[in-house]
């Protein structure tokens, strides 16, 4: 294996395919990457046995073929020092050595380092092509929904594993990203994305983490493809292939409110402000927060502690169409949720029966999207 490429190029790729890995792998092996030359282009893989990142790269030239695992953190901290120069990579496969050499006119020199035989490398997962279910969209697309979605998922990996993710749904007429963690669900859809037949798949938190890192919102090609084991998104520079996790996620449109008849609309970042300012005194255990209309006009954000006497309440600008009501929630829920939106004001939705409310963005930035969240009322009774 021999070939030349740029450092800076490499060591972006490297940093990539090198976040997969866990501070204590399973396996001494997995603390490398792979590293193959076929054809002229290079590859890199990395793994932790339950997600597989594989990017690939064009060397500037290529002299042989091969493939190594090399050790991921002393490569990374080596070429991280190095401007960005042409260097030139020789394996010996028999000794495992591979040997780096550079030289930029004024200075030349040349490293080595002990690499695993690639066999050990655990084996790239293949999906099994007669049972593939396949959605075509675009990078920005998937970022979008898994930005608007993911901050609501469950981490309560133990007893709720099949819910600490984002559900994607292909129906003939949408494509939709959800997340629940049973106290809030968020939904993004996106109108312009298709697909024949209906189907769902759950993307699990950290493959999801994954694909923020590392892809770009260019609005690149992606291809999702999952079968009954595994879930891939393919791009024109990276793969990334993750293990399913058992469980069928929950029938979540049963608990999104289609009903709301009292509805409110007020500025995002003034609401958002009130809330963090008024947190602070409430009772530290219960970081419960007051909402109280009681005209069209005027809504008074409140929290106190009881047990130390300590309250503030902020009054702020609406409109509101309904009749008056307190209505508590638990202010981390509201805080979370109100960045994600775009827009300069918010809608949110109250019904006389439901134990819930709907908040969303009163102007989507495109025709072709929308965006709710349904988030859990809090008990006055603990107030």
């Amino acid at each position: 294996m021999e070939f030349t490429v740029s450092s800076g190029l490499l060591h972006k790729h490297l940093s990539n395919a090198s976040r997969i890995l866990s501070g204590k792998p399973a396996f001494h092996i997995l603390d490398y990457l792979l590293m193959k030359v076929e054809g002229d282009t290079l590859s890199i893989m990395g793994s932790d046995l339950e997600n597989t990142i594989l990017t690939a790269l064009k060397p500037e030239s290529v002299d042989s073929q091969g493939a190594l695992a090399v050790p991921s953190k002393l490569l990374l901290d080596t070429l991280k020092e190095f401007p960005d120069i042409p260097m030139h990579f020789t394996a010996d496969m028999e000794s495992l050595q591979l040997k780096v050499k550079y030289g930029t006119g004024t200075k030349e020199g040349e490293f080595s380092f002990s690499c695993q035989p690639a066999d050990e490398f655990p084996e790239m997962p293949v999906l099994e092509r007669e049972d593939v279910t396949s959605i075509e969209t675009t990078s920005d697309v998937l970022l979008a929904g898994i930005s608007k979605t993911l901050f609501t998922a469950s981490v309560d990996y133990l007893s709720m594993p099949h819910i600490c993710g984002v559900y994607i749904e292909a129906k003939p007429q949408h494509l939709r990203f959800v997340a629940t963690d049973a106290n809030r669900i968020s939904c993004y859809t996106r109108t312009d994305i298709h697909c024949d037949g209906e189907h769902g798949v759950l993307l699990k938190n950290r493959p999801a983490q994954l694909l923020q890192a590392i892809m770009s919102n260019d609005g690149e090609p992606l291809l999702i493809e999952f079968d009954t084991r595994n879930l891939q998104f393919t791009t024109p520079m990276y793969t990334l292939v993750c293990r399913l996790s058992e469980g069928k996620y929950p029938d979540y449109e049963k608990v999104i409110p289609t009903g709301h008849p009292d509805e409110m609309i007020v500025d995002r970042v003034m609401f958002l402000t009130a809330l963090k300012q008024v947190a602070p005194f409430s009772h530290k255990g219960k970081n419960l927060v007051e909402l109280n209309i009681e005209n069209s006009e005027r809504l008074t954000v409140r929290a106190q502690n009881t047990d130390s006497g300590n309250e503030a309440h902020q009054q702020l600008l609406m409109q509101y169409k309904g009749e008056p009501r307190s209505v508590y929630f638990n202010t981390q829920l509201l805080t979370d949720s109100l960045p994600i939106i775009a827009s300069q004001e918010v809608l949110l939705s109250f019904s006389p029966t439901a134990k819930n409310s709907m908040l969303r963005p009163t102007i989507m930035e495109s025709d072709v999207e929308d965006l709710r969240m349904v988030i859990v009322h809090s008990n006055a009774d603990v107030y």
